[in-house]
């Protein structure tokens, strides 16, 4: 029966392993090549493809997202809050939920990017793209920091930072 794990860090592996083929070819039974290669793009491969690693760049970036892996459970929210979505803030910078507020990496980057990609939008971006890399350079001096592949490792990471996000944030309230 074909895999139907519907779960970030199963669709992260079965993309990777699409899109690397290194790893054999059980991802042809995983959930998300079926839907992006039978009903998304039918008998288009290079486009699929092509979805397959934006996706697969949207959900590495929600995996390291604390608030993707949480959800506060109290007496006004009995299902959860929707991974800080319920939770509001004062607006600020078009930020007016918690979740939002971490989407936009505290404020930093509230600016929103012009799609599609101009040449003139590409210039305007290359220096912030530049500096990121800078400021992170030394984080990535030690291969097996970015040759990890353990998604499950990267989940569980994301749980233990999530538990502190709530800390000295409160609803309707400016952040401190």
């Amino acid at each position: 029966m074909p895999n139907k794990s519907h779960n970030l860090t199963v669709g992260i592996t079965n993309l990777v392993a699409w899109l690397g083929q290194k790893d054999g070819d059980a991802y042809l039974d995983s959930y998300i090549y079926d839907y992006i290669q039978n009903r998304l793009y039918p008998g288009d491969e290079g486009n699929a493809q092509s979805y397959a690693l934006r996706l697969l760049i949207h959900y590495l970036g929600d995996i390291v997202q604390p608030f993707h892996g949480e959800d506060r459970f109290d007496k006004e929210f009995v299902d959860g809050d929707k991974g800080a979505n319920l939770f509001p803030l004062k607006y600020h910078y078009n930020v007016d939920e918690l979740h939002a507020l971490w989407d936009q990496v505290l404020y930093t980057e509230r600016n929103f990017i012009a799609r599609p990609f101009t040449q003139e939008t590409w210039d305007e971006f290359q220096p912030q793209v530049v500096a990121m890399e800078e400021a992170g350079a030394s984080a990535v001096t030690d291969p097996s920091v970015y040759e990890n592949t353990d998604f499950m490792a990267w989940a569980s990471e994301d749980f233990d930072i999530a538990i502190t996000l709530y800390d000295g944030v409160f609803e309707n309230e400016a952040v401190p």
